[in-house]
């Protein structure tokens, strides 16, 4: 038996399983967020469904917890699943033997797991257990939602996304470095989004001591995620005082340093933060590298213009989003940008705008790496 051809009614299916399995992300690092539907026949020969997602943490697995349900009636069912089913051992079956013993009839696959471990020998167990299978359903918006975790385990990297908001002509702050509040209440929240749906926020050292910020989600709906927050701070110099330091048991914080300050750690442990000696800071893919080797997947870079100079010119940055308001700041304003980039019209940093909305007079836009 082989791969079998898409079906009238695949895609409707895998595009409910694929909208379900986005809402887990930021939650489910280091595992990526998996939707899995399954297709049954009800008592009056009705088609139901029944839809699960990979749980915060990453466990149990989107068809673990389908296959948990009670009252499901697995045998000859159809299964969508956004990623292929993995296959490596775990302390209890993996999740292909799940679906096998189950007696599934069929199961259809958007993309395939780039983890050696699973990459195609689930399809192959599969297939040889007499199980039908479709692979590459909407397997395009499948791997874009799951980019952060397709780069992690192919380039040993998180997916970097960047924010920045600016002002018509291009400041991120006024001549004193005063920068809030730029943009409106909507964009300000859809900030909030961005950071409920990133396994983490990076900021510097220097936006930290000037700002102060909190970097958390405050909207209701996602209170309760807990997203990590990143401080590079090569000579330890995060504040006690701050409300990074003063909220790290009730929001997880990582500072990034370079020189060692025995006295700065201890005190900053003994608040919470967890602090992580990095003997090569100046080296954006070994920070990137290290965060993919603890699991990250997905990370929002919330800097200044330094760092973002540093993410630029290492090509680094995957997801470039601009909130854009309806002001002027002058000349003297802060740039977007520090004069550590370096660049010029025949070989600029390229982008391609993807998407772009109105936030009342605010404009968010969307942009990937050209």
């Amino acid at each position: 038996m082989s791969l079998l051809p898409e079906q009238p009614q695949d895609q409707y299916w895998m595009a409910k399983a694929l909208r379900y399995a986005a809402l887990g992300l930021g939650e489910t690092w280091p595992n990526p967020s998996v939707g899995c539907l399954m297709l049954t026949v009800g008592d009056n020969e009705n088609t139901q469904f029944h839809l699960t997602r990979t749980a915060a943490f990453g466990r149990p697995h989107a068809e673990e917890a389908l296959l948990s349900i009670p009252s499901l009636k697995a045998k000859d069912s159809t299964v969508y699943v956004t990623l292929e089913p993995c296959a490596h051992e775990q302390k209890n079956l993996s999740c292909v033997d799940r679906l096998i013993r189950a007696g599934v009839k069929r199961v259809v696959i958007a993309s395939q797991d780039p983890d050696q471990r699973t990459n195609g020998i689930a399809v192959q167990k599969l297939i040889e257990a007499g199980v039908s299978v479709t692979v590459g359903c909407l397997e395009k918006q499948a791997n874009t939602m799951q980019q952060g975790y397709i780069y992690r385990q192919r380039y040993q990297r998180p997916m970097v996304t960047l924010k920045t908001a600016i002002s018509l002509d291009g400041k991120t702050a006024d001549s004193k470095g005063n920068s809030q509040w730029i943009t409106n209440h909507y964009s300000r929240r859809r900030v909030h989004l961005l950071r409920a749906f990133h396994d983490a926020t990076i900021v510097g050292i220097g936006t930290v001591i000037k700002d102060n910020p909190m970097l958390n989600c405050r909207l209701k709906r996602f209170e309760h995620r807990r997203s990590l927050r990143i401080v590079l701070d090569r000579q330890l110099r995060l504040p006690c005082t701050s409300k990074l330091a003063q909220t790290s048991t009730q929001f997880p914080t990582w500072v990034l340093y370079r020189y060692d300050s025995e006295n700065r750690r201890s005190q900053l442990e003994k608040m919470g933060v967890e602090v992580h000696l990095l003997p090569d800071m100046s080296d954006i893919s070994v920070i990137l590298s290290y965060l993919a080797g603890k699991g990250l997947t997905r990370v929002l870079v919330e800097g200044g213009a330094k760092l973002h100079s540093a993410f630029f010119q290492a090509k680094l940055v995957d997801r470039l989003i601009i909130f854009q308001a309806p002001i002027l700041l002058g000349s003297q304003g802060v740039d977007m940008t520090g004069p550590e980039l370096k660049a010029d019209i025949e070989q600029p940093y390229r982008f391609k705008l993807i998407h772009t909305r109105k936030l009342i007079n605010d404009f968010y836009y969307e942009y990937r790496q050209a």
